[in-house]
């Protein structure tokens, strides 16, 4: 019997996440590379929807840790979350963001956020538009 319950086990993944040091931040390049990485798992025959879940809450973990703090309270505030974030810290803004994107019914605003933004990134890059945003 405990020759049987090894073996159902020996089909477990285990993994943990770590903080890494706030000195220490993944570079672009860090970030391109994990994401080809596993979007080639995901290419993979192999894959199911459970492993290309995973590998998407782990580069959406990655993205979101990467923007600064007020970043993440302008993507609360967007959503409507701003109400549920009292004394939250970065790690908690990363964690309810995820959890609101991850939800189906969200898809629609979702999208649209993600629009929204690339808009803002298209006049904060343009020489002549970026005078007139007032957007930090």
């Amino acid at each position: 019997m405990e020759k049987n319950n090894q073996k159902e086990n020996e089909h477990n993944i285990f993994f943990s996440f770590e903080e890494k040091d706030n000195n220490q931040c993944l570079t672009e390049e860090e970030l391109q590379k994990m994401i080809n990485e596993l979007d080639n798992v995901c290419n993979d025959n192999n894959c199911n929807d459970n492993t290309c879940f995973i590998n998407d809450a782990i580069l959406d973990e990655a993205y979101y840790s990467l923007l600064t703090l007020k970043e993440l309270i302008k993507i609360s505030q967007y959503y409507g979350l701003d109400k549920l974030t009292k004394k939250f810290k970065k790690s908690d803004y990363v964690e309810l963001i995820i959890g609101f994107e991850s939800i189906h019914d969200n898809y629609d605003i979702v999208e649209r956020r993600i629009r929204f933004w690339a808009y803002m990134n298209e006049l904060k890059n343009d020489p002549y538009m970026k005078k007139f945003l007032l957007w930090d």
